[in-house]
């Protein structure tokens, strides 16, 4: 059953619990677009590969993935990692994010399952067969899929984007490629200088006849470079490098005349080293070609011939206004008069003008008799370039490049729509001695979830405004139902300067570092002080659910936070400092430090949060992966905290009143804190989950979580509640995939829940099998016992559903899901039974 209100509740230490170690077994259900769990998916391409940046809304971590590195999909393993206090009623469920449109990366969707007996589990299904690599974010908020198709390690030149943890920018850089467009030889290149004048941005292809020779460029080095961002490609003049922006400055002062638009760039090491490297290779052939021309014997000029000069110089002219036709007819005619001095400069001529002139079989003929004429000339090496750029051109390619001028703005609009009715019926029949069973029909669900999730965006290669807005509107059919409801998980508006080094968010967004704990109505500052450190400066209200349309009045914070990268290799960490209010009172008042570790076969995140003002210890955690050589993962993890982290607002809990500030009417400022702490409990817990591949078909993961959460005074008129003590919970599961037909997967899972007030078991067989590479059906059976011995109570519950997923193009989606249950409980005082079904249908359009 779907169970939108029965299964969500509960003890608050069972939600505290199921928070922590994600144990509680919910049901599943189809979901309209929504951003709870899963955030954005953005991929950014090179010439073989592309990178797909999966983002979530909180820190997870990468437990395990299967199959290893190629398949039509790619189940992975995720481990939460909850620092606030709002995550857990999304962790079960299931949730789905639109695919890119990217052809290259071929992601035709991507799903979340929240409610797998080893945890929730994040599957990715490609168009076809692909090759992949899965790296845990460096922030450690998202995953880097590098897809290739061919082995990643043969195709691609390195992985994935690393990511910051300021604000989560639309834009995404990625340098492909550096060319030399040196008129003079630089004696020395200082790689050391990091700084470089960035002359001209624009999306077609610099091209070096078309840069004059400037004075200063015979001092440093004039380099074209391209990036990609965000699926537009963008080719920078730059000239370099500078130790010191005012050596840069006093260039583009010099410069201003050609380049009034330049401006001064950081660059890094990556493109420092790949300019270094054409100005290396530039010098070696130029002392070759020096050398070969040293022991060639004498020649004998070629003669002039004036007519074939005036030819040339008014086919140059031509070609600059565009002329290529009447440009192409001149330099033909030079072509066929006696050799001169102007002959080579007319051939190398008349190959560009055709292939300008889209005339491409005609412009390779060309420049391959010029190579063959004239391989020694002072026009080869560029000839050779270009026909090499030409023969790639049939290669797949680039990214198809958006219209717009050079250094315009490129606008986009990218968009998900979903509409799923939802239906769930149950009966409820007690059976006692001497009483007749009367049976209990009910309607729990009918409504019709409609969702959108859109990204507006203007940019262009140095500034990029955006707006991001998803919610969902509830149409509810039920008579004294809730009635209608609306949610918006974000709606903000957020403008990165990669001149500047800010970007800025406003709106509903939800970050989960620098000591905030979720969703928030406000505004958020980041400012990359250099390659390694930025400063952030947060302010806003908390928003406790996404259905709260309006700003909190009661509540308020600010915020300030420092991250360093790479600290060592692989090391990035984050301090903070962060205030709230509530009514007047202190709500939270914080310090905390967070460390995040990635390198090869090991990672590692860990946070500690103290409350400055109760002078308590909020929260530790660790969590830390290691992979062996024979691909087994070992996953461990520790936490100590309040559960519910420690806030003045919990003193509302059981004394009949809504504010802070109507409670401050009964209430000592003081005995209201005495209030708050009593309503926390302290909770401990760890767990270790190993996982390890059986073959290239199967395999198996096992883990076991160990928890213990202490009892809460009373306070207020309003009991304590008991302690736990320590309970453990059991797991295992094996994974297998195309075991009747390629691409299709089943996993068998077990777990035991061994808790102070009941026992659990729970069988659960989940299926893929696909049709076709559009059309799929995920059958699935779930069982399971629980025994109560305080209440000496036993319920048994059978659970079978099918998924069945068609999608008739890449954009459009179908989905159908229907499922039953059973369940029986018995008790002192008889036996309960409850039947019933759920369906949801629905279709989601991406564009």
């Amino acid at each position: 059953m779907l169970r939108f209100v029965r299964y969500r509740g509960g003890a608050v230490r069972c939600l505290v619990l199921a928070a922590a170690i994600c144990c509680n077994a919910f049901e599943a259900s189809a979901q309209p677009v929504g951003d709870r769990v899963l955030s954005r998916v953005t991929v950014s391409e090179s010439q073989q590969c592309a990178v797909a940046t999966i983002s979530f809304n909180f820190p997870i971590r990468a437990v395990s993935h299967f199959p290893k590195d190629h398949g039509d999909h790619v189940r992975i393993d995720l481990k939460p990692i909850e620092t606030g206090r709002s995550i857990s009623d999304g962790l079960t469920a299931r949730e789905e994010l639109r695919a890119p449109l990217s052809r290259k990366a071929g992601i035709q969707e991507i799903q979340y399952d929240g409610d797998a007996p080893t945890g929730p589990v994040l599957t990715v299904t490609f168009d076809h067969n692909r090759h992949f690599a899965i790296a845990q974010g460096a922030d450690f908020r998202s995953l880097d899929i590098t897809i290739a198709d061919a082995p990643v390690s043969d195709a691609c030149s390195g992985g994935g984007p690393r990511l910051r943890t300021g604000p989560e920018t639309s834009i995404r850089r990625k340098l492909s490629g550096v060319s030399s467009v040196l008129h003079s030889m630089p004696d020395t290149l200082d790689v050391n200088a990091v700084y470089a004048l960035n002359l001209l941005s624009q999306q077609s292809a610099i091209d070096a006849d078309n840069i004059p020779a400037l004075k200063p460029f015979s001092a440093y080095a004039a380099y074209a470079v391209r990036f990609e961002e965000d699926g537009v490609v963008w080719n920078r003049l730059r000239l370099g490098f500078f130790k010191t922006r005012t050596e840069a400055q006093k260039a583009a002062d010099q410069l201003k005349t050609s380049y009034p638009d330049a401006w001064i760039v950081r660059t890094s090491a990556a493109e420092r080293e790949s300019v270094y490297q054409a100005w290396l290779d530039k010098r070696k052939t130029a002392q070759r070609n020096l050398d070969a021309a040293r022991r060639l014997p004498a020649v004998e000029p070629l003669p002039e011939n004036r007519d074939a000069a005036t030819l040339v110089a008014e086919a140059r002219t031509l070609m600059t206004k565009g002329d290529y036709a009447r440009a192409i007819q001149l330099l033909t005619k030079a072509t066929t008069l006696e050799e001169s001095q102007a002959s080579p400069e007319a051939k190398e001529l008349l190959g560009v003008a055709r292939e300008k002139n889209g005339q491409k079989a005609h412009a390779k003929a060309e420049y391959e008799e010029y190579l063959e004429r004239y391989p020694d000339a002072e026009g080869a090496p560029r000839v050779r370039q270009r026909l090499a750029a030409l023969l790639s051109q049939g290669q797949e390619g680039p990214p198809e490049l958006r219209e717009g001028k050079s250094g315009g703005f490129v606008t986009r609009l990218t968009a998900s729509l979903s509409q799923y009715y939802q239906r769930d019926e149950s009966t409820v029949t007690l059976e006692q001695p001497d009483l007749t069973p009367d049976p209990d029909k009910q309607v729990n669900r009918n409504a019709l979830v409609s969702g959108a999730d859109m990204t507006a965006s203007v940019s262009n290669d140095r500034v990029d405004l955006s707006m991001r807005f998803s919610g969902a509107h509830t149409k509810d059919f039920m008579e004294g139902g809730k009635g209608d409801l609306g949610a918006v998980s974000a709606w903000f508006v957020e403008v990165v300067d990669s001149a500047t080094r800010l970007a800025a968010r406003i709106g509903r967004q939800t970050r989960s570092t620098g000591g905030v704990l979720g969703r928030f109505d406000g505004g958020l500052l980041s400012f990359d002080v250099n390659d390694k450190v930025r400063v952030n400066a947060v302010a806003g209200a908390p928003v406790i659910r996404s259905r709260d349309l309006f700003v909190d009045k009661h509540r308020k914070f600010a915020g300030g936070s420092v991250d360093v990268n790479q600290v060592v290799e692989g090391l990035d960490t984050t301090v903070y400092f962060i205030h709230q209010t509530v009514d007047g009172l202190v709500d939270r008042q914080a310090a905390g430090f967070e460390f995040r570790y990635v390198d090869e076969s090991r990672s590692a995140f860990g946070l500690v949060d103290y409350d400055t003002f109760y002078g308590s210890l909020n929260l530790a955690l660790f969590n830390g992966s290691w992979r062996l050589e024979d691909n087994t993962n070992i996953n461990i993890a520790f936490d100590y905290r309040w559960a519910p982290a420690l806030m003045t607002i919990d003193a509302l809990q059981g004394q009949g009143v809504e504010s802070i500030e109507e409670l401050r009417s009964t209430y000592a400022d003081e005995d209201i804190y005495s209030l708050a702490q009593a309503r926390a409990a302290r909770l401990k817990s760890g767990s270790i989950n190993i996982s390890r591949p059986l073959s290239e078909k199967f395999q198996v993961n096992a883990g076991v979580t160990v928890a213990n959460m202490k009892p809460t005074a009373d306070a207020g008129g309003v009991p304590g509640q008991p302690g736990t003590g320590v309970e453990a919970f059991y797991s295992a599961q094996v994974y297998g995939q195309s075991l009747l037909k390629e691409g299709d997967f089943a996993t068998l899972g077990v777990r035991y829940d061994d808790m102070s007030t009941a026992k659990r078991y729970v069988i659960d067989l989940n299926t893929r099998y696909p049709f076709s590479r559009r059309f799929r059906i995920g059958p699935r059976m779930r069982i399971s016992r629980r025994r109560a011995a305080a209440a000496d109570q036993t319920q048994f519950t059978v659970k079978p559903s099918m998924r069945i997923n068609y999608l008739p193009t890449r954009t459009f989606q179908l989905e159908l899901e229907g499922g039953a249950e059973w369940t029986t409980t018995e008790n002192l005082l008889g036996t309960e039974t409850l039947t019933g079904y759920y369906v949801i249908a629905g279709y989601r359009l991406d564009f």
